[in-house]
C-alpha cells in the first residue's frame, strides 16, 4: 500500500491595507466616495462644535447684560458689541423695528396697533436664527443613512466580480487565492461605509439635540423680550 502525503496549503493572509491599494473600478469609485463623505462630515462636525462653543459664551455673556438692564433702549447697544449670539440679534431686530413704527405712530393706540411688525421681526428673526444652528447638519444625517448602503453596493460589486474570477485556476486553493483580493476589496468597502455612517449618526443626534434646545432657549426669550417691550412701550 503506498501512502500518499497532501501538500499542505499555505495560509491566505489578508491585508486591509493592500486591498484598499489595489482596489479598481466600481469599488474603487466607492472607497474614494464613501472617504470623501467621511472628511467632509469629521469636518463639519468640528466647525459646528467649535461654533456652538462660541455661540454659547455669547449667548451668556448678553443673556448677563440682558437680565441687569433697566430698560430696553439699553439692549440695543449691548446687543450690536457682539452680535455672535442668537438672542442679541432677535434682541437688534425687535428694537429696530420698535424704532420704525415709533417714528410713524402718533399716540400710543397708533403703536399698540402697529406693535403686530415687532413680533413678526422678532419671530422671523428667530426662525432665521435657527436656520443657521441646522445649516450643514442634513449632511451629517445623510451620510449616516448612506453611507452603509453605498458600502454594501460595493461589497456586492466586489464579491460578483470575485465569483467571475472563481474559474481561472484549477483546484480550490487555487479558486480561493485568486479571488481572496477581490473579496477583501469587497468587505474594505462595508467597513469604510460603517466608518463613515457611525461618527455622523452620533454627531447629527447630537447637533440636533442641542438644536431642539436652542430652539425653545429662544423661544422662551422672544416671548419674554416681547413682553417687555410691551410692558414699557404700550402700558404706560
Amino acid at each position: 500500500m503506498v501512502l500518499t502525503t497532501s501538500t499542505p496549503v499555505p495560509a491566505i493572509e489578508f491585508d486591509p491595507v493592500q486591498s484598499i491599494m489595489g482596489s479598481q473600478g466600481v469599488v474603487l469609485f466607492v472607497l474614494i466616495l464613501l472617504s470623501t463623505m467621511s472628511i467632509v462630515c469629521w469636518m463639519i462636525t468640528f466647525y459646528k462644535w467649535l461654533w456652538l462653543m462660541q455661540v454659547r459664551r455669547a449667548t451668556k455673556r448678553f443673556m448677563e447684560q440682558y437680565l441687569s438692564a433697566d430698560h430696553p433702549g439699553d439692549l440695543l447697544e449691548m446687543a450690536e458689541v457682539d452680535m455672535t449670539s442668537p438672542e442679541s440679534r432677535v434682541c437688534i431686530a425687535g428694537l429696530e423695528e420698535l424704532a420704525r413704527i415709533r417714528e410713524r405712530a402718533n399716540d400710543i393706540d397708533a403703536l399698540s396697533r402697529d406693535f403686530i411688525n415687532v413680533e413678526r421681526s422678532v419671530k422671523r428673526t428667530q426662525f432665521s436664527e435657527l436656520s443657521r444652528f441646522e445649516r450643514w447638519i442634513t449632511v451629517l444625517g445623510t451620510t449616516g443613512s448612506t453611507a452603509p448602503f453605498i458600502g454594501l453596493f460595493g461589497t456586492i460589486w466586489g464579491i460578483m466580480y470575485a465569483i467571475v474570477g472563481l474559474g481561472g485556476e484549477d483546484g480550490a486553493a487555487g479558486r480561493l487565492r485568486s479571488v481572496m483580493p477581490d473579496i477583501g476589496e469587497a468587505l474594505i468597502a462595508t467597513a469604510i461605509g460603517l466608518v463613515a455612517a457611525i461618527p455622523a449618526v452620533m454627531a447629527y443626534n447630537y447637533f440636533v439635540g442641542r438644536i431642539r434646545k436652542k430652539s425653545l432657549e429662544l423661544e422662551g426669550f422672544s416671548t419674554d423680550f416681547l413682553n417687555m417691550l410691551r410692558r414699557f412701550f404700550l402700558m404706560r
